[in-house]
Parts: structure tokens; C-alpha cells; sequence
């Protein structure tokens, strides 16, 4: 009896296997810009939230995200939860760059023995509840196994206009949209740091919905599109988006305030806890953090009164002389830290 395909191929793999080297380790920036390498020449979105294709009358956009169990996952949270915020995370950037998403497409992998019903309703029922809150469709997927759950999303988007983390013009003002700022380094400091701050219970809990259950400004975020200059999701920690957009813009980004709302940031001064640190250092906020003009900014804020949507003008954008930075007023130049995976 001839060997199979797997017989045949097992002794070429041994032979070919690579030897295990221990090479010098690299920050997660700088693995971007190496696996950008691949791309020749670079399309604009390699370097952005998401990729714009050009397509008659606008652009298709696309972005991938990825969850896995051992990093996304937070203590009490639920299958079904981590399967819709797979989804809203690759939305959300979509919703950034001024699109409306409109599909995707998601790959579940996980270890053989969890592969049972229950497990995949779960997931199912969390993409459902994704697509149904915002209009979504999945459209394909993929399923394999894998050391531990994973789950991978490609949404696809439209947007008449594709707005990129460059582009701000000197005088520009400095906005945020969305709900999670503050909330969701509340929610980490109970889940993570098993910590049970002195405050309402209704604002923990709050805080503790944003990671479990977030929001995106989506129909806000396409409707922005034709009034502001640069634009990035914000679910690393704002202070490492404003750094980001300081950097590709050029611009010194002086802010007056921060996103809080007044509730919360009431609440965390009487704790005696640092509100600016909660505002800039959370993470996973799936806000929108950008550029507008003067002229367009109260045309904004009548945008995110119709759309819901929290609103802050933060500051102002200057060129910069030397290196950007951003400085907070009554406090200086802000730490430049945010999440990363390596």
C-alpha cells in the first residue's frame, strides 16, 4: 500500500524544519513595520485604522482584528461577549475612518475538546447580537482548532470619503466621540487590579458594561467624514492615539480638557482617584479621537447631539517646531504610554 499525502510529506518536514533561534525581541510598532514590508509598494491603509479601496463613488474599506481567550477574554466574561466585541473592534475602526460597516466575515478557532455545542451557540449568539444592534452581515468564515479560543474578524465597510490619520492643518481642534473614556480604566482597576473603589455602584458597574458590553459611534463616525481633517480609533488608551495623530500630523496637540463626563469625573476626584490618568490610560474605548476645523466643529457637535454620541473639543493643533507633543493644561507634557501586545 502507497503511503498518503501526510506520510509522504512528514519525513521532508523534519528535514526542512527550521532550527529554533533566539533572535532579538521587538515592540509591537515595530513588528507592524517589518510585516508592512510585504505590501510594494505600501497602500495607505498599511498605515492606518483600516484599508480603503477605491471603488466608483467612494471606497470600500477593510480591517482585520483578531481576540484570543488568554488576552481579551476578562474575568467574568462571557463567550457570546467576546464574540461581539471581536466584531465591534473591526467595526469600530471602519467607523473611524469615516465608513458605515456593513459585513464581515470571522474565523473561530479552538482546542478540539472544547468544540462542542454549547460553546459555538455562545459564539453564535454574540455575532448575532453584533449584527443585529448595528446592521451587520456575516458574510463567510472559517473554523480550525487551535491551542486556546480565538476568534478573527475582517469587516468590510463603504465610505464616500476615506479620512486618514493625517491631514490635520495647523489651528485645527482636538475632538473626542464616544462613551468609554474613563469607564473602561475603571473597569480594568476592578477586574484587573481586584480593586473596589469607593463609588457608586452604578458607575462600577458602568464601567464594567463598556468592557463587557462596549459601544461604537458608528452612524457618527460616517456621518463626520465630511467635516473633519484626521480622525483614529482610540482602544489602545487616548494618550497613545494623541501621540499618534501628533506624530503623523506634525502638530503639538495642546488640550485644555479631557473626555470624562461629569458624573464619573466627580466621582473619581471625590475617591481621590487620578481622573486625567483615567481619561488617558484606559483602553478599549472604541471612541474616535481626530481633527476638526474651527469653521466645522460646531457643525459637529450638532452632528453628536443627533446621533447620541458624548462629544469633547479637547484643545487645539499647532505645527510643531521640533518633536510633537501633547500637553495637558495645569499639568504639562503627557506621558506617552498606551496598551501593546508585545
Amino acid at each position: 500500500m502507497l503511503p498518503g499525502p501526510a506520510a509522504m510529506r512528514a519525513p521532508l518536514f523534519k528535514r526542512l524544519a527550521p532550527r529554533r533561534r533566539v533572535g532579538r525581541r521587538v515592540g509591537e510598532r515595530e513588528a507592524i513595520g517589518i510585516l508592512r514590508g510585504a505590501a510594494l509598494p505600501a497602500p495607505l491603509g498599511m498605515y492606518d485604522d483600516a484599508h480603503p479601496i477605491g471603488c466608483e463613488g467612494g471606497f470600500i474599506l477593510v480591517k482585520q482584528d483578531a481576540v484570543a481567550r488568554s488576552t481579551d477574554m476578562l474575568p467574568g466574561m462571557r463567550p457570546d461577549q467576546l464574540a461581539r466585541k471581536a466584531v465591534l473592534a473591526a467595526a469600530s475602526d471602519i467607523s473611524a475612518k469615516g465608513g458605515m460597516p456593513r459585513w464581515y466575515m470571522a474565523a473561530v478557532m479552538l482546542p478540539p475538546e472544547e468544540a462542542t455545542e454549547e460553546n459555538f451557540a455562545a459564539i453564535r449568539d454574540g455575532f448575532a447580537r453584533a449584527s443585529a444592534e448595528y446592521g451587520l452581515e456575516l458574510v463567510a468564515g472559517d473554523t480550525g482548532s487551535a491551542k486556546e479560543l480565538v476568534i478573527d474578524v475582517t469587516a468590510i465597510g463603504t465610505a464616500r470619503r476615506f479620512v486618514g490619520r493625517a491631514g490635520g492643518r495647523d489651528g485645527d481642534l482636538v475632538f473626542a466621540a464616544g462613551w468609554g473614556f474613563g469607564y473602561t480604566w475603571l473597569g480594568y482597576r476592578v477586574l484587573l487590579g481586584g480593586e473596589r473603589p469607593s463609588l457608586d455602584e452604578r458607575l462600577v458597574e458602568a464601567a464594567l458594561r463598556h468592557l463587557y458590553e462596549p459601544r461604537i459611534p458608528m452612524r457618527f463616525g460616517w456621518r463626520a467624514a465630511e467635516l473633519v481633517d484626521a480622525t483614529m480609533d482610540s482602544s489602545d488608551g487616548l494618550a497613545t492615539t494623541l501621540y499618534e495623530l501628533a506624530d503623523l500630523n506634525g502638530m503639538d496637540l495642546e488640550l485644555r480638557e479631557l473626555p470624562l463626563d461629569r458624573e464619573l469625573e466627580a466621582a473619581l476626584r471625590a475617591a481621590s482617584l487620578d481622573s486625567a490618568e483615567a481619561a488617558l490610560y484606559g483602553g478599549e474605548e472604541y471612541g474616535i479621537v481626530g481633527l476638526v476645523s474651527g469653521e466645522a466643529a460646531d457643525r459637529l457637535r450638532e452632528l453628536a447631539r443627533e446621533e447620541g454620541v458624548p462629544l469633547w473639543i479637547l484643545g487645539e493643533a499647532h505645527r510643531a517646531e521640533g518633536r510633537p507633543r501633547v500637553t495637558l493644561e495645569g499639568v504639562g507634557e503627557v506621558e506617552r504610554r498606551g496598551w501593546t501586545h508585545f
